[in-house]
């Protein structure tokens, strides 16, 4: 038998435990009337995060004030680490006070319960645990469509497609799910549902 989109889903519930979306968005000064962003991942060449440095840096000033982002993952170590903090330093400071950068840790999944968005910038994957988790925590995905991922979600189902690099395309798909709430409720409910877990 092969089983699709396996998650361990005890061992998720162990490591929330005791944490609700409102403490975490509390403990992360995330405000109620702001959608947050979440990418996950070794801040690399491989995750692309810097797409969405880009894509902030074309965004209207109004989706911004609503945004709170957060990228998790980062090596200072990295030469690609570097040009992405250069890319969020160059950004104007309203913009710049919207991104938190996070070192690598294993304690994602308090930034899983407070996010609404997840953005996955892969150009190479498998079968991305990233993407399962976003999908467990109910959030709405934009994500490339690489490798092992267009198995995991189905793009205007359970997740919004662009091209790796695409900032266009990703600004678009940001815009969207930020001004569309009912389009946001879906694609979470899509996707999670394909994890078979309800609600």
């Amino acid at each position: 038998i092969t089983i699709y989109n396996g998650f361990d889903e005890e061992m998720a519930k162990k490591k929330i435990e005791n944490l609700t979306p409102e403490k975490c968005r509390k403990k992360l000064n995330i405000e109620k009337n702001e959608l947050c962003i979440l990418t996950v991942g070794t801040v690399c060449e491989r995750k692309g995060q810097i797409d969405l440095v880009k894509a902030v840096k074309k965004l209207d000033d109004e989706i911004v004030k609503k945004l709170k982002i957060f990228i998790v993952g980062d090596r200072k170590s990295l030469d690609y680490s570097k040009q992405m903090h250069d890319l969020i330093n160059a950004l104007p400071q309203h913009k710049k006070d919207k991104i938190t950068v996070v070192d690598e840790t294993l304690d994602v999944y308090k930034y899983y319960l407070a996010s609404d968005i997840f953005v996955c910038s892969s150009r190479v994957e498998s079968f991305p645990k990233v993407i399962q988790e976003a999908m467990y925590f109910k959030l709405a995905i934009i994500t490339t469509p690489v490798f092992g991922i267009v198995e995991q979600v189905k793009d205007n189902v359970r997740a919004l497609y662009y091209e790796p690099g695409n900032i266009e395309q990703l600004t678009n798909n940001i815009v969207k799910v930020t001004k569309d709430e009912a389009l946001r409720k879906t694609l979470a409910s899509n996707a999670k549902a394909a994890l078979g877990i309800f609600p």
